[in-house]
């Protein structure tokens, strides 16, 4: 549209320059025959009819013609005035449009930008879960393998037991029937008994005419009734989480208490104002001893689910007992309730049945591959597999090799957080697990040369890093930070470290006579000199073909054995001892289910999580969260009027504290 109007005004254009020039050629004309008139005088010339009356039309179409040609230029000054305001204008409303039209099309970039970056951040985040799934089923697979393994183990050491109490009931009716065709002794005809009966009678007799001593606890025939039907309906079948809203509504806040631990908790209060301090001691390792056996047979969940209502229990009792004349009683067996380490070392025994932790994931010739491609960093430090997602990764990187491992502690933490464990429980012993595998992983290279190769100690880095890519995937508040996974996994790190680099340093230093203790000491601060001694001996290159212990590793090896002389451990303070080859065993290897002790710090945090609820920042609540008293009477009405509730306890005369208040 603004090419056509800019046409327009140049045919106008074009237009009034022709009028003007037609009427400048007009004036030329007349001024040449004025000029003729002043050059050629009347006398010269023949006189003309009418000369000075013609003079005097032409200076009038002379002055017409100047006045139409000053109305052209009026008129063509005006239409240029005008297009040009129409021009300006059409150019301001074109920049505005064009202004609009940029903003629009910058904005619309930004948000196809925007949403390209959520959706590859999405993509990314489902690549990690996708990643961590699949690691989960890995292990479950690997788990359910080694089940059903166990099954049939078990089915063929049923059947050959089966077939030998088959083979003893052969020979028993056979015996019996030999005794049958035996005349019958003249004793029997006495009335005597025979050997098995007197010696069940001479056994029996001395229990049976001894006295009992009269400080022993027992309990009565109604206590042993009322433990008997708590420990049937509450402990020996499970019972579901009771969940206290802390709001009208139902998107309020809520603590999640188990109805097990409610009960428990209440009866114990109950009998204890009733009971004597010795009976309720005989219920309390009633209850602690069911638990236990309870636990154990169920596996790993069952575990999960009683530690969660073991820290319940603890909590409820230190709460409800607070300015009782009998509360010293039940806040000590609070306190072994939420220390209950029995149940803990049980725990701990089904973790490490379910984490891989094997040498497979050191030797794998995959993952060694792998490594030599990737090959050392430019700075000299090792390589680390690219985070799952990224550009450089590949499921055949060395994360194969620890899939299983890596799955199997995720299968672990959704385990607790499904069984109602509290966050620091979690977060506890998720640092167990990870120094349960820092502790198998330094055996491993401790006891295997095979696993101090550079290629396994390259491989060893790299899924230390996806350990600690799986604790900062999982978050803070379920599993420990990268600082505290990184400690949990510093022994084992610093030992790979030492393998990949800082061996070959140590055994320049000790070649040129340098002190190589504080190089130690920064490097493995961790390890003892035993330890390091083992690895040192354990390293090689299978990079290169042929390498092994030379001249200048022997001098490392003798310089160590002089500082074991002089300086046992650098983490034991015993500088002034004498090394010996004996000793070198008992500091060598490290216990791997000491990592399972759980703080007692964690475990009341845990335990308190029950009874106090903190106001989160994203709370919808108007008034501040119920807490003391308030809150342990909204766990007491929740809990009485859940439907989980065994019916053969509320309608009990024995537990009368389940009736509404």
């Amino acid at each position: 549209w603004m090419g056509w109007l800019g046409v327009r005004l140049h045919r106008g254009a074009l237009q009034a320059e022709g009028c003007v020039d037609v009427i400048r050629a007009d004036l030329r004309m007349a001024r040449r025959q004025m000029e003729h008139l002043q050059i050629y005088p009347q006398t010269q010339q023949p006189p003309l009819f009418g000369h000075p009356q013609e003079a005097a039309r032409l200076r009038q179409e002379l002055a017409a013609r100047d006045a139409e040609l000053a109305a052209v230029k009026e008129s063509e000054a005006l239409a240029y005035t005008q297009h040009a305001a129409k021009l300006a204008s059409l150019q301001k409303a074109m920049n505005e449009y064009a202004a609009t039209a940029v903003s629009e099309a910058e904005e619309r970039a930004a948000d196809a930008e925007a949403r390209l970056s959520r959706q590859e951040e999405e993509l990314r985040e489902a690549a990690e879960g996708a990643d961590h799934l699949s690691g989960r089923v890995v292990a479950l697979g690997g788990r359910v393998a080694k089940l059903e393994a166990e099954l049939a183990a078990a089915a063929q050491r049923e059947a050959g037991l089966r077939a030998n109490l088959e083979a003893a009931a052969r020979a028993a009716e056979e015996r019996r029937a030999a005794d049958a065709e035996v005349p019958e002794s003249p004793q029997r005809d006495g009335g005597a008994l025979d050997g098995a009966a007197s010696a069940a009678v001479a056994t029996a007799t001395p229990a049976a005419t001894e006295p009992s001593p009269r400080d022993a606890p027992v309990l009565d025939a109604a206590a042993a009734a009322s433990l008997s039907t708590l420990l049937s309906a509450a402990v020996r079948q499970r019972l579901p989480a009771v969940r206290v809203a802390l709001g009208p509504s139902r998107k309020d806040p809520a603590l999640g208490v188990p109805l097990a631990a409610w009960l428990v908790s209440e009866s114990l209060i109950v009998w204890a104002g009733g009971w004597a301090p010795q009976q309720l001691g005989l219920a309390a390792e009633a209850v602690q001893g069911t638990i236990l056996t309870t636990a154990a047979a169920g596996g790993l969940t069952a575990q999960a689910y009683w530690l969660a209502s073991t820290l319940a229990i603890g909590a409820l009792l230190k709460m409800r007992t607070i300015g009782r004349k009998e509360g010293a009683l039940l806040l000590r067996l609070g306190d072994e309730l939420i220390g209950f380490g029995a149940l803990h070392e049980c725990l701990a025994g089904a973790i490490a049945d379910t984490l891989p932790v094997t040498v497979g994931v050191l030797l794998s010739d995959q993952a060694k591959r792998s490594a030599r491609r990737r090959g050392p960093a430019p700075n000299g430090s090792p390589a680390v597999t690219p985070p799952p997602g990224s550009p450089g990764w590949s499921p055949g990187a060395g994360a194969q090799s620890w899939q299983a491992l890596l799955g199997a502690l995720t299968n672990v933490v959704e385990t607790l957080r499904g069984e109602g464990v509290p966050p620091p429980a979690v977060r506890a012993l998720a640092a167990a697990c990870l120094r349960f595998v820092d502790a198998e992983l330094l055996n491993a290279l401790l006891l295997r040369r095979d696993c101090c190769s550079v290629s396994a100690a390259r491989v060893l880095l790299a899924g230390l890093a996806e350990l600690r890519g799986w604790a900062a995937y999982l978050g803070p508040e379920w599993c420990p930070g990268r600082e505290t996974a990184a400690a949990a996994l510093e022994r084992v790190a610093q030992a790979a470290r030492y393998l990949v680099q800082g061996k070959d340093d140590c055994v320049r230093k000790a070649h040129r006579g340098v002190p190589i203790l504080a190089d130690l000491g920064r490097l493995c601060p961790s390890l003892t000199l035993q330890q390091v001694y083992r690895l040192t001996e354990h390293q090689h290159d299978d990079w290169i073909a042929g390498a092994g212990l030379g001249s200048q590793n022997m001098v490392l090896l003798e310089t160590l054995q002089r500082l074991m002389a002089s300086q046992p451990s650098m983490a034991d303070g015993d500088s002034g001892a004498e090394w010996d080859r004996e000793d070198e065993e008992e500091n060598l290897l490290v216990e791997p289910m000491e990592a399972f002790q759980l703080p007692r710090r964690a475990l009341t945090e845990a335990a308190r999580c029950f009874v106090q609820a903190a106001q989160r920042p994203d709370s919808v609540l108007d008034a501040p969260v119920p807490s003391g008293p308030a809150l342990l009477d909204l766990i007491d009405q929740a809990c009485r009027e859940s439907d989980g509730l065994p019916q053969v306890l509320r309608s009990s005369a024995e537990f009368p504290f389940l009736q509404s208040r």
